[in-house]
């Protein structure tokens, strides 16, 4: 893959990043960190800004909406709301546990 053809790629996943965190205190308000479903809740919102960001997207930006675009565009928004999951993992230093030596 050239390099150039990453920017497409990450925009969506960034912009969820960055939306995800900046929701997350008012979610916090209501739903504590130390709450059983927080995370969960955290993941649902950026798998669900992906899926409703592409399709919107995908809407705004055609002429003529058809099945195969609808299905490729939520395709996209899954894998742009996993990527942001697993963006905000890896820059909180959450992604690979780490134990300590006992």
């Amino acid at each position: 893959m050239d390099p150039t053809q990453l920017g497409p790629h990450l925009t969506p996943i960034l912009t969820i990043s960055i939306l995800v965190s900046l929701l997350k205190p008012f979610i916090e308000q209501t739903c504590p960190p130390v709450a059983p479903l927080h995370d969960a809740l955290i993941r649902l919102l950026a798998i669900t800004l992906g899926l409703t960001g592409m399709v919107l997207h995908y809407s705004l930006h055609t002429q003529h909406i058809s099945g195969p675009g609808i299905e490729n565009a939520l395709g996209s928004g899954l894998l742009a709301g996993v990527g942001a999951i697993l963006t905000y993992h890896l820059v909180s230093g959450s992604l690979f546990p780490t134990t300590k030596p006992t």
